[in-house]
C-alpha cells in the first residue's frame, strides 16, 4: 500500500496531508478537497469569533467584515 503525503503551507498554517495512491486523478481530487476544507473550517472559525456576543445587525456586519477580510487575505 503506498500513500502520498503532501504539505500546503500558506503564511502562518501548515495542512498536511496523507492518502492513499490510486490513481492520479484521485490523488489530485483528494488534495484538492483536503485544502478546500481546510479553508472552509478555518473561515468558519473565524466567523464564528467575529459574531461572539453580538446579535443582530452586530453579528451581521462582523460577519461580513470577516469574510471580507478573510477574502482578502487569501
Amino acid at each position: 500500500m503506498e500513500f502520498l503525503c503532501c504539505k500546503y503551507i500558506t503564511e502562518n498554517h501548515l495542512l498536511q496531508v496523507s492518502f492513499q495512491r490510486s490513481k492520479r486523478g484521485d490523488a489530485l481530487k483528494q488534495l484538492l478537497e483536503c485544502v478546500s476544507e481546510d479553508a472552509a473550517r478555518r473561515i468558519a472559525d473565524k466567523e464564528m469569533q467575529a459574531i461572539a456576543g453580538k446579535t443582530c445587525d452586530d453579528a451581521l456586519f462582523a460577519l461580513a467584515e470577516a469574510y471580507h477580510t478573510f477574502v482578502r487575505e487569501h
